[in-house]
């Protein structure tokens, strides 16, 4: 047994009556001292002042611990003042006749070393991390710009034909308004007059789509009584009279929104539930505007009873040009999307055919 011991290259010693009586040559190298500087010395000799305590608490479980071989480590001190890491394994044994403990330790200084430099290299890739994700960010919001820049090429002809085709029968109704008044049949001149007005509106809906979509502009967040903003936006609405609005304005709480931007969110939304409810082919008349405050964010539903909306339109409702209507080029749901996602906030579609459609704008709350 001692050949082994004074060959390993573990270190090895030996503690009975808490008192150390045996130490291979490997242990007197981890720690530099000589044999007889250590033998019949305390063990707590070896370990830093504030591990001294645990170590001898360790050696009292050991030798009560019959062969217990759980290993552990400490913080020890060299001859020359220097603190090691060591692991050290062990069991109680007889030596000499008598009840003791022989432990084997290694010296994980290095390893411990290498931990710690890891450690601060992760800490560092942390830091590392959230540079790029900023510098990304940065990058995806400069690409959202130039997405926008070239959509906006795309749109140019889409609104010559758009805005043109309106302008073109306001010029002719005002053409044959002036044939009419040469009458004076004043019943064909309201009627005219009206169709003027409402393609003239739909110029201007169009143009109004168009600046909110392409221009980025500095947000002006102001507190604002969400649902007390609704009713007084709800009651501005000129619904038709078929229509049936009902109100759950339950989120009573203020918060700060872009209220001009936020105003325009929600009023495209309106606008395609109106639309959905006046097709023929809806089974309902019914129009539910809501807020409540859920998961930590605020939530305004705007349902209706409409057909609802077929799957593949969904995969592409907030497509820029896309749309099924005879009217328009796809910009409302877009622009609703760019509106909330520049706070944090988003939007989410639930629809089922025939059985209408819900359009959820959210925002967090801070």
């Amino acid at each position: 047994f001692r050949t082994l011991a004074e060959q390993s290259v573990l270190g090895i010693y030996i503690v009975q009556d808490n008192i150390i009586k045996y130490v291979n040559p490997r242990f007197l190298a981890i720690f530099g001292y000589g044999a007889e500087e250590v033998v019949q010395r305390s063990p707590s000799m070896l370990a830093l002042e504030e591990d001294r305590f645990f170590l001898a608490d360790r050696l009292a479980q050991r030798k009560a611990g019959g062969t217990d071989s759980n290993s552990y480590q400490f913080r020890g001190v060299t001859k020359k003042g220097e603190m090691i890491f060591l692991e050290s394994y062990g069991a109680s044994i007889y030596y000499r006749g008598q009840p003791a403990v022989l432990e084997t330790i290694i010296d994980i200084t290095g390893r411990k070393r290498t931990e710690e430099e890891l450690a601060r290299y992760r800490a560092h890739l942390a830091e590392l991390v959230e540079e790029r994700t900023r510098e990304l960010n940065e990058v995806q919001a400069e690409l959202v710009r130039k997405e926008r820049l070239s959509v906006l090429g795309q749109l140019t002809a889409t609104v010559a034909h758009e805005i043109r085709n309106p302008l073109g029968t306001v010029r002719s109704t005002i053409f044959s308004m002036g044939k009419i008044l040469e009458k004076s049949d004043l019943s064909r001149t309201q009627r005219a007059l009206q169709l003027a007005e409402r393609n003239i509106v739909r110029c201007d809906k169009i143009i109004d789509d168009l600046l909110n979509f392409t221009l980025l502009r500095q947000l002006k967040p102001e507190a604002t009584l969400i649902d007390s903003w609704l009713e007084v936006l709800l009651k501005e609405q000129t619904l038709p009279e078929r229509i049936h609005c009902v109100r759950e304005l339950n989120a009573g709480i203020e918060v700060s929104i872009d209220r001009e931007r936020f105003r325009r969110a929600v009023i495209n939304v309106l606008d395609n539930a109106v639309s959905a409810l006046l097709d023929p082919q809806a089974p309902g008349n019914r129009l539910t505007v809501g807020s409540l405050v859920a998961d930590h964010r605020l939530e305004i539903r705007v349902s209706d009873t409409g057909a609802g909306i077929p799957v593949e339109t969904r995969k592409r409702i907030f497509e820029p040009l896309f749309t099924t209507k005879s009217f328009g080029f796809g910009l409302g749901l877009p622009v609703v999307k760019n509106i909330l996602q520049e706070p944090g906030g988003g939007v989410e579609i639930l629809s089922q055919e025939r059985q209408g459609t819900t359009v959820l704008l959210w925002l967090p709350l801070l």
